[in-house]
């Protein structure tokens, strides 16, 4: 991709994302990202078919690098894990406060933690090797969406503790399910 192609997306990646900021989805047009990033509407559709595609592209481009990170860094623990997506959501802090707001994507949220779905249901068969396929499957949601409202608070609350004591808690808060009882 050359120099200027580069350049261009992110105009108006900056600009959508500004608008985001502003209003929900539904109510950014073409034209308002246009203007915005100072292009024609010939030049916003030669890249994205509509507000949604772009906003499916960024968050694709964003959980594809994350997911990245996570295989290269070979983590073996959950602690790794939280780590590693919590300092990528402190490096990219202004476009998760704005993926995580009110004007965000619901779904995002959720695919940000069925990308790690692998790697803790593998901690999860074996620190639970007793409860059924289901069971584990359950739990994994249990603990995601407790995670995800943890990391949710602490996005929308300023991210003033350091990733790694939001990181530890969410160890302590996993591993302090009473295995003896499931």
């Amino acid at each position: 991709m050359d120099a200027r192609v580069r350049m261009t997306k992110m105009m108006i990646r900056n600009t959508f994302f500004d608008l985001l900021k502003e209003c929900p989805i539904e109510r950014i047009t073409v034209k308002s990202i246009c203007e915005g990033a100072g292009i024609n509407r010939a030049t916003f559709y030669k890249y994205y078919e509509n507000p949604y595609d772009l906003l499916d592209k960024l968050e694709e481009e964003f959980l594809s690098s994350l997911q990245e990170e996570i295989v290269n860094s070979k983590t073996r623990s959950l602690s790794q894990l939280f780590r590693i997506v919590l300092n990528d959501i402190v490096e990219k802090k202004d476009i998760y406060l704005t993926l995580f707001s009110e004007n965000g994507d619901e779904m995002f949220k959720k695919s940000l933690f069925d990308l790690v779905y692998v790697d803790n249901m593998k901690h999860i068969k074996k620190d639970y090797p007793n409860l059924s396929q289901t069971g584990q499957t359950y739990l994994f949601y249990y603990i995601a969406e407790g995670c995800t409202g943890v990391v949710n608070r602490w996005i929308n609350d300023g991210m003033k503790e350091n990733p790694e004591e939001i990181a530890g808690f969410l160890e302590k808060f996993v591993y302090s399910i009473d295995k003896s009882k499931l």
